[in-house]
């Protein structure tokens, strides 16, 4: 697929502005996310409560989508009390 618009030099710029601050965002997210994750094995360790459960507790609350998850688990509660495994 061949790009519809002919780039010059001022668009050469905003390009190269848009991938350099992309690289500098993804850099900082990825070194956020390795804090975060040595925060989270730290305190697991500390409280004893599984780092996965720490996680998903601050994935919903940053997504604010507990009822949702909580619907998912009342669905599959039902479906493993069906077919017994439950």
């Amino acid at each position: 697929m061949a790009l519809q618009t002919k780039l010059g030099p001022a668009e050469i710029t905003r390009l190269k502005d848009l991938i350099y601050d992309g690289v500098k965002t993804k850099e900082e997210i990825t070194s956020l996310t390795e804090g975060m994750n040595d925060t989270v094995k730290a305190i697991s360790e500390e409280l004893q409560i599984p780092a996965g459960i720490l996680k998903k507790a601050i994935n919903t609350a940053a997504k604010g989508n507990f009822s949702e998850l909580e619907s998912e688990l009342g669905d599959l509660e039902q479906i493993l009390k069906a077919v017994g495994r439950k």
